[in-house]
C-alpha cells in the first residue's frame, strides 16, 4: 500500500469543562500514530503528524484554520 500518504481520525467531546481527544493516524495504509487519548493536546501531536508545523502565536489546530470549526451549534 506504499504511496498512500498520511491521513488521521479524530474526536473531540467536550460539554461544559469535562471531556478529551482522541486521535489515531495511518501511513501507506498502517497505522502508525496512536491510538490516544487524553484531555487535551491530542489533536495537535495529530496534525504534527501530518507535517502540519505551528505559526508563530498559534498551534497546530488553529494554524490550518480549523478553530473556525470549533463549535458545532455555529455550523
Amino acid at each position: 500500500m506504499a504511496g498512500l500518504g498520511k491521513i488521521i481520525y479524530v474526536e473531540v467531546e467536550y460539554f461544559g469543562n469535562a471531556g478529551g481527544q482522541s486521535a489515531i493516524g495511518w501511513q501507506d495504509g498502517r497505522c502508525c500514530f496512536g491510538p490516544k487519548d487524553a484531555p487535551a493536546g491530542i489533536v495537535n501531536e495529530a496534525v504534527r503528524f501530518l507535517g502540519v508545523q505551528a505559526a508563530t502565536g498559534q498551534d497546530e489546530f488553529d494554524t490550518l484554520g480549523l478553530g473556525a470549526h470549533r463549535r458545532t451549534e455555529e455550523w
